[in-house]
């Protein structure tokens, strides 16, 4: 376990990092999204225009400071897009898992009272307006199919959204964002009450990042599992990518991440303990039903796994019967699980409005498995100084 303060660095809001890595190394690649099979590319200088873009759409559309923009969405890049927009304004965003619906749906977006909601598809948009919310005045779509028809007047297109930002756009200078700005809102499973994160909420759980994982930067790849509305989920990934300059990468859809997974092999990844114990239950299930060869190979790899966890994995005969271990099936397990160039692997991050429980890491035999393919599983705590909640501000700089 690793615990930081939070004195280590103060940078600056992450929507201006957009601004400053686009001016120094525009051509970069920030991000990475599969779509229709192939990874399409995303360069700091675009992902800083689409930010600006989208912070002028959303102001054309009456946000600006204090207000509220969710998103009601799987996992892809107008998450970044949103929330990075969103600080741009001063604005608070949310980040809305995609199963919410019904009465906690409505519940969450009432007591974040959400003025812009960005939803992905039709089912979204139905459950959105299925809800009974009057500080909802726009629900933006991502996808036209099947709403083409509808006629409530606070539905607009992604891309109008856009077209509003192109003519509303004007040379205005970006917010150097407090500290203790709150940036967003987060409602962890069963809580009615919006937990606030602040600015420097982010500052200190980007230093226990890079405390924890020594050079986390443009060679570290990430990609979220977990839904991005969970906050410590965008630590890891749009957080850390903004932050340091790792790529960050979207898969094509929940059906096709294991796959995602195996070709982009993230440097850094986020389960909760259940998550890592699946992975493992996984692989032990179609270890059984495997050859003779495949199933006497995996022993190798499992007993060295227990030796390592035991401390008994000492000497040179231990020393090779570990590269065998690796080279028999370790290897291999770890490339199908896209850990093969994973070096931090993390069951919970300690950040406000987390989901992830503190007390439950994954059980002993789970825990040794991975340490036994060279992918020791831990957590990371970074204490949180208290402040009091600032005040609004009408100042809406994009």
């Amino acid at each position: 376990m690793t615990v930081v303060s939070t004195a280590a660095q103060s940078p600056a809001a992450l929507h201006l990092q957009v601004a400053e890595r686009a001016a120094r190394t525009p051509t970069t690649v920030a991000m990475r999204a599969k779509k229709l099979g192939i990874w399409q590319q995303t360069s700091w200088a675009e992902l800083d225009r689409e930010r600006r873009l989208i912070a002028h759409g959303l102001a054309d559309l009456g946000v600006g400071a204090g207000d509220r923009v969710a998103v009601l969405a799987g996992n892809r890049p107008e998450w970044v897009y949103a929330e990075l927009g969103a600080m741009s304004l001063r604005a608070r965003f949310v980040g809305v898992h995609p199963e919410a619906a019904g009465p906690a749906l409505e519940q969450l977006l009432n007591e974040a009272a959400v003025r812009v909601l960005i939803a992905e598809d039709q089912e979204q948009v139905d459950k959105a307006l299925g809800t009974g919310c009057p500080r909802l005045r726009w629900i933006v779509h991502l996808e036209a199919r099947g709403v083409q028809e509808y006629s409530d007047p606070r539905l607009i297109s992604y891309a109008a959204l856009r077209e509003r930002g192109s003519a509303h756009r004007a040379e205005l200078p970006d917010h150097d964002s407090s500290a203790e700005d709150v940036v967003a809102l987060a409602f962890p499973p069963g809580e009615s009450v919006a937990v606030q994160l602040r600015g420097s909420d982010i500052t200190t759980v980007l230093n226990a990042l890079r405390a924890a994982i020594p050079g986390l930067g443009a060679r570290d790849v990430v990609l979220p599992g977990l839904s991005l509305a969970e906050p410590a989920e965008r630590a890891v990934t749009v957080w850390t990518c903004v932050a340091t300059g790792a790529v960050l990468h979207f898969a094509e859809s929940y059906d096709t991440l294991a796959a995602d997974l195996a070709e982009a092999q993230p440097t850094v990844r986020l389960l909760p303990a259940a998550g890592w114990q699946r992975a493992h239950a996984g692989v032990e299930s179609r270890m059984a039903t495997a050859s003779r060869f495949k199933r006497f190979c995996y022993g190798l790899t499992t007993s060295t796994a227990e030796r390592i966890a035991a401390q008994r994995n000492r000497g040179p005969l231990a020393r090779l019967r570990s590269t065998l271990g690796y080279l028999a099936s370790g290897r291999a397990v770890r490339d199908k699980l896209g850990l093969r160039k994973t070096r931090a692997a993390l069951w919970r991050i300690a950040i406000p409005g987390t989901a992830l429980p503190p007390d439950i890491p994954p059980d002993a035999d789970t825990a040794a498995f991975f340490l036994g393919l060279g992918v020791p599983i831990t957590r990371i705590e970074a204490a949180r100084t208290e402040a009091a909640d600032p005040p609004e501000n009408s100042d809406v700089p994009v």
